[in-house]
């Protein structure tokens, strides 16, 4: 009987040193599913960032792209405003220039009535 109490305890002995073993590859392994779990998390914040980060640089692209082109449009614009400013003023020196000699002839053929009938006169 002490030979099969014997056999018995040993069984016993190697099947608590069996659930021990067990139970720190069962915590093992806990350990390395935690581990890949939060590497995974991490990693997806990381292509979440990546992808946040990629998109705002896109829309501050865009934006400096939109605000340069609205900076040309004003700027032809202006420069247009000018251009036809310059076109009045010029036209407005011609219109002068034209009533200057429209008042010359007249006052040329003033003198040359005045003289004609001064000739006339003097010798009528």
């Amino acid at each position: 009987m002490d030979v099969l109490q014997q056999v018995e305890q040993v069984r016993d002995e190697i099947e608590s040193l069996h659930s021990s073993v067990m139970s720190c590859h069962e915590g093992k392994h806990q350990r390395y599913i935690a581990k890949l779990e939060v590497k995974s998390e991490h990693n997806c914040y990381l292509k979440k960032y990546d992808w946040l980060h990629a998109t705002q640089k896109h829309e501050a692209s865009q934006a400096a792209v939109s605000h340069q082109r609205l900076q040309e449009a004003k700027d032809a614009e202006i420069w247009l405003c000018e251009t036809d400013i310059r076109v009045h003023q010029a036209h407005s020196e011609v219109l002068d220039k034209e009533a200057e000699t429209l008042h010359l002839k007249i006052q040329f053929h003033q003198m040359m009535q005045a003289s004609k009938a001064s000739s006339d006169g003097g010798t009528g």
